[in-house]
This record gives structure tokens, C-alpha cells and sequence, in this order.
């Protein structure tokens, strides 16, 4: 599939709510529990998208 900006914006601009409706009322034990080992927690790739989205989007911005 090629890259096309407007298709991927149609995820993207979909991605916050999404995760909002999956997470939304559930318990902590849920959100801050990860698999094991080095995996994360939902809690934490969330974080992770933030401050990822605060700090790449001006290298995704020069590539497209």
C-alpha cells in the first residue's frame, strides 16, 4: 500500500477517541498492568504516543 497523508489521517485523527472508548472505566489494575518482563502498560504507551507526538512530528512533517 502506498502512503497516502489523507488515508493515514483517517486513522490518525480516529486514534484518540478510539483509545479513549477502550480505556474509559476501567479499573486500575487493568490500565497500569503490563504482560511482564519489559512490556508496557497501557497506561504507559499512551505516554509514550504523547511525548512521542510532542517530540517527532516535526521529522514526520520534513519526510512528507
Amino acid at each position: 500500500m502506498d502512503f497516502k497523508l489523507n488515508q493515514a489521517l483517517e486513522v490518525l485523527e480516529r486514534t484518540p477517541t478510539t483509545l479513549s472508548h477502550l480505556l474509559s472505566g476501567l479499573s486500575d489494575k487493568w490500565i497500569y498492568q503490563n504482560e511482564g518482563g519489559e512490556s508496557w502498560s497501557p497506561f504507559h504507551k499512551i505516554g509514550h504516543f504523547i511525548d512521542s507526538e510532542k517530540t517527532d512530528w516535526i521529522l514526520r512533517a520534513k519526510h512528507i
